[in-house]
């Protein structure tokens, strides 16, 4: 006759799998992770791609934002035409190329479908479920420093920009293409030449961060003051700013429509730089700031060897 399990042996059972279970589960996270940055990094290798596919029709690299001057706004006003949009042929997305119509702004009415549509070759796998569904979780470097995005940028992507492998003097190697940033839901999305799409190596790493049940994210605001907004501003676009919460009403906040931002992630010990050779690297959040400030600039003459 056989013997059955008493309850003390099947409560020790029970706390043997459950000690088991704990033992595994962040071994699964883990490995989970592990692979949302191998996706991510593909992501980057792609854009990366696509970037010097373009500059091998031209003869030159993609403007970073087409504006007839600068400095550029983070407001929702303007051409503000970007490199990802210059890009999407070499993405295999020539539809929505020709869906954008490039003879007035990113934010004409004309543009709101393609503006809408979501690019799952931008976004990063560690950060869905935060920001719209067509935005970016990359962004191009503009310059080394925080700065507003204009002509006298020393990143490979800025201004009406237009260069060519020769006039990066630091090598592509040696100088930072791409990074990750993060999206809260307040940019613009891929097809705004802002903050949106642009970031510099002269602010501190921004991630999530959870503190007691809320988590919250490290970032910019992508506010609009009302005295930002132009006088021909209808009542109804206004409405749908508020809504959207590019207007903050008390014009005495803490707003810096000239502020751009720097890297972002929401991986938990770093974040992806892609090279200008199209190499993609992972980086530690303790990266030395001068470090990643040289790796950005294309003409500082410094002789650094590639990041690691």
């Amino acid at each position: 006759m056989g013997h059955g399990f008493t309850l003390v042996e099947l409560l020790v059972v029970i706390a043997i799998i459950g000690i088991l279970v704990g033992l595994l589960l962040p071994a699964v996270q883990q490995a989970r992770e592990t692979a949302r940055r191998l996706s991510c990094q593909s992501n980057l290798t792609q854009i990366g791609l696509a970037i010097h596919s373009y500059e091998s029709s031209f003869g030159y690299f993609p403007a970073g934002v087409i504006e007839r001057k600068g400095p550029i706004r983070n407001t929702p006003f303007g051409y503000h035409h970007n490199w990802i949009g210059a890009c999407l042929p070499y993405l295999d997305l020539p539809n929505l190329y020709r869906a954008i119509d490039f003879t007035v702004g990113a934010y004409d009415p004309k543009n709101l479908k393609a503006r809408q549509t979501s690019v799952p070759v931008l976004t990063c796998p560690s950060n869905v479920g935060w920001g719209a569904a067509a935005t970016t979780n990359y962004a191009a470097f503009h310059h080394s420093r925080e700065a507003p995005i204009d002509v006298t940028n020393d990143g490979l992507f800025f201004l009406n920009s237009r260069l060519r492998i020769d006039d990066i003097p630091d090598g592509l190697t040696c100088t930072a293409m791409l990074t990750e940033k993060m999206s809260n839901g307040l940019d613009f999305g891929w097809m705004s030449g802002t903050r949106s799409t642009l970031r510099n190596a002269g602010s501190s790493f921004l991630k999530l961060t959870h503190r007691s049940n809320e988590t919250i994210l490290e970032d910019y605001g992508s506010f609009v003051p009302s005295s930002e907004m132009t006088l021909d501003t209808s009542e109804a676009e206004l409405s749908i700013y508020r809504e959207k919460g590019y207007i903050e009403e008390n014009e005495t906040g803490s707003f810096k429509p000239l502020e751009v931002g720097g890297v972002g992630s929401s991986h938990s010990v770093g974040f992806h730089v892609a090279m200008g050779d199209g190499s993609v690297r992972f980086l530690s959040t303790f990266t030395d700031p001068k470090v990643m400030r040289e790796s950005v600039s294309r003409l500082d003459g410094l002789p650094l060897a590639p990041m690691q």
